[in-house]
């Protein structure tokens, strides 16, 4: 196990599945404290050792709330937020400043 990422915390979103799920493992695997999130909790959380998820959080991408939520709770739980990884949906492609909330 590396320590590249030790006392840091990590949230994946889509974490449930593939690429996402690689990405947890690979943060956990160099120390990182992971928080999942999928629009599925019970998918992000399957597979994971207790070392690897400190917090499970369900997220719907498309809803603004939901999306502050994942940010919010992993800072109010954990007291920091250093690394997002979104690997959560699929886009319509573009620039973040050209996708209106609804994509």
């Amino acid at each position: 196990m590396g320590e590249r990422l030790a006392d840091t915390v990590t949230l994946v979103t889509g974490s449930g599945s593939g690429i996402g799920t690689a990405a947890r493992r690979c943060f956990a695997a160099e120390g990182a404290r992971v928080l999942v999130a999928d629009l599925n909790e019970a998918s992000a959380r399957d597979g994971c050792g207790n070392q690897e998820v400190r917090l499970g959080l369900q997220i719907r991408r498309t809803l603004r709330g939901s999306v502050a939520s994942a940010v919010e709770v992993p800072v109010a739980s954990c007291g920091m937020l250093d690394i997002v990884c979104n690997t959560a949906g699929i886009g319509p492609g573009g620039t973040i400043e050209d996708t209106s909330l609804a994509h």
